[in-house]
């Protein structure tokens, strides 16, 4: 069986030290699975599925937006969405497309 990496969008260095040593015991986060950007995010899907994609939304709640289409584009995927403060509008607009989980 081979192996299904978690997938990572982020521009943040410190959000992939934050999640490679999260995933250290029971996985590993490669750097062909980091993406800076959804296009970046839709090319790598392309390739094969993720089994989670984290996406890093710190200052960028307008990309929730963006992420709709490619949620639905890529059901088998189980998007999670991380920000450092929860803002329930945050929450609520993360829940109406599609994501699965919001940290």
């Amino acid at each position: 069986m081979a192996l299904r990496h978690i997938v990572l969008v982020t521009e943040q260095p410190a959000m992939v030290n934050a999640v490679s040593a999260a995933l250290s015991n029971n996985g590993q986060l490669l750097t062909q699975d980091v993406c800076r950007g959804l296009a970046e995010l839709v090319e790598r899907l392309e390739k094969g599925p993720a089994p989670a994609v984290i996406v890093d939304i710190d200052g960028q709640a307008r990309m929730l937006a963006s992420l709709e289409p490619v949620i639905r584009r890529f059901p088998e995927s189980r998007f999670v969405l991380l920000a450092t403060q929860m803002q329930p509008n945050l929450l609520l607009e993360a829940m109406q497309i599609g994501a699965r989980h919001f940290l």
